[in-house]
């Protein structure tokens, strides 16, 4: 019990010791530590319009813009909008125009088609008709001597027929068909015609 009081009392002019010096550097540096205080307080309050003033300087930036990006916008938008009905606009008078040139051509042709329709059928037609006179027989027609006067030959009646008949020869020419020829110089015989 007596060491810790024993111990206590050795050590108490120290700690009275280290206690007045702390107290002496404290009291020593207190005018510096209030000296730099009221630096950083004056240096703070100095700079604060600074500080406020580039903190306010971005939104008064973004203030100040604000008209003039709403206007680029507007007009980003304009164009954008113009363009697009532009190319839309081009497109369908392209597209009408395309439709108009071939319903044209469609029109313009159309008669020539039906023409050509005409007489593809006219030429079937032809070929697969059976001859006046001549039956349902098969027959073949040899044009001997292209000339103003043909000789026009049906084996199926074994005659010479249209000999004289210039105007039959004439028609062959035009549809190269020999079993026309045969049914108009058979159609000339039987009506008795020179």
């Amino acid at each position: 019990m007596t060491l810790p009081l024993t111990v206590l009392l050795m050590t108490l002019p120290l700690t009275v010791l280290l206690m007045t010096l702390l107290l002496t550097v404290l009291l020593m540096t207190l005018p510096l530590t209030v000296l730099l205080m009221t630096l950083l307080s004056t240096v703070l309050l100095m700079t604060l319009p600074l500080t406020v003033l580039l903190m306010t300087l971005p939104l008064t930036v973004l203030v100040m813009t604000l008209p003039f990006t709403v206007l680029l916008m507007t007009l980003l938008l304009t164009v954008l909008v113009m363009t697009l009905l532009t190319v839309l606009l081009m497109t369908l008078l392209l597209t009408v125009l395309v439709m108009t040139l071939l319903l044209t051509v469609l029109v313009m042709t159309l008669p020539l088609t039906v023409l050509l329709m005409t007489i593809i059928m006219s030429l079937v037609s032809l070929s697969q008709r059976v001859n006046v006179g001549c039956g349902p027989a098969e027959e073949r027609v040899l044009l001997t001597g292209l000339h103003a006067v043909a000789d026009i030959y049906c084996e199926n009646c074994k005659t010479t027929l249209g000999w004289k008949y210039e105007h039959a020869f004439e028609s062959s020419q035009k549809y190269k068909e020999g079993k026309f020829i045969i049914e108009l110089a058979h159609m000339i015989k039987d009506n008795g015609w020179d």
